[in-house]
């Protein structure tokens, strides 16, 4: 069952029981879909988490042992990266941990928490250039400049870097579009269907 089939029922059946009852199905289908993209979020946040201790590792080992200047200040950047990222990815974790909503609330209140819940999420995707691709990608151009290469190597690699960046900031705007921009929407619109009720 989704909303809309609930819209219908409710405004068929407008007696308190029923509408009682399209309220508690309508939780359970916003719940449901929550621990859904809850679990694909929690899931990538583990492994970016992992990928950044790997990065922070193997960079810290070139830190303390390459010779040249660019390639140190290069790994320094990259693994100050890397802990903004663990940080960033953390820190919404636990803000939504904190904010995350029990069922025995009030129905509305229920549901605005989710909706930030999920504003919080499409905020990290959005701004993804900034906090994620954009430190990494400085720490690489730095880094870059410290190979043993011509020009022309060196402009394929970092246009290689531009080229993948640019795919995973794609990749993300797309996310925005199809998980959580409908989910924002069937939960702004199931607010408005409990407003309705309570004032009939």
């Amino acid at each position: 069952m989704d909303l809309d089939n609930l819209k219908k029922i409710w405004k068929q059946q407008k007696s308190s029981n029923n509408y009682e009852y399209s309220q508690s199905e309508l939780i359970m289908l916003i719940n449901n879909k929550m621990i859904s993209l809850e679990e694909k979020v929690r899931s990538r946040d583990r492994l970016e988490i992992i990928a950044c201790i790997v990065v922070i590792i193997c960079f810290g080992i070139t830190f303390f042992t390459t010779e040249s200047i660019w390639k140190q200040v290069g790994s320094g950047a990259i693994i100050l990266s890397g802990i903004f990222i663990w940080y960033k990815l953390k820190s919404t974790q636990v803000q939504t941990l904190n904010n995350e909503p029990s069922l025995d609330r009030p129905m509305r209140e229920y549901l605005k928490l989710e909706l930030q819940s999920i504003q919080k999420q499409k905020k990290l995707l959005r701004n993804v250039a900034w906090w994620y691709i954009l430190p990494m990608d400085i720490g690489l151009f730095l880094f870059t400049m410290g190979f043993n290469s011509d020009f022309t190597t060196k402009l394929i690699y970092l246009s290689l870097v531009v080229l993948f960046s640019g795919f995973v900031w794609k990749l993300n705007q797309r996310a925005v579009k199809r998980k959580f921009d409908p989910l924002l929407r069937e939960i702004s619109e199931a607010i408005q269907f409990v407003k309705e009720g309570s004032e009939n």
